[in-house]
């Protein structure tokens, strides 16, 4: 297939869907649609996990293991630096070194490994 350029300009309108088969179709305004098949090595699989916590508690599974550094971690919406020293993660599992309050939202987003 040779190479294709697609100009978008402001008035144009995107849609873009991704297949269980990883095809990503793009589509500008009524136009004609392009459609990419991705390869499992660039494809990243988005992850997000939120917790409730209870009353100190300190560890959380979450459902995959986490790419290096992959990981944001918010704390009642407040972004948690990797590099503030509140929490590690091994494997699976985040672990904070003070307790949180009960009630307190942790939301995890990652790119699964």
């Amino acid at each position: 297939m040779p190479d294709e350029t697609i100009e978008v300009v402001e008035s144009n309108e995107v849609t873009v869907t991704i297949s269980e088969t990883n095809e990503v179709t793009v589509v500008v305004s009524e136009g004609e649609a392009v459609t990419i098949t991705l390869s499992d090595s660039v494809k990243e699989v988005f992850k997000y996990n939120t917790f409730v916590a209870t009353a100190s508690q300190t560890v959380f599974t979450l459902d995959f293991t986490p790419r290096l550094a992959s990981q944001r971690v918010f704390k009642n919406g407040a972004y948690q630096a990797p590099s503030g020293g509140d929490y590690t993660i091994s494997s699976n599992v985040i672990t904070f070194n003070s307790g949180l309050d009960a009630g307190d939202i942790l939301d995890v987003e990652y790119v699964q490994n």
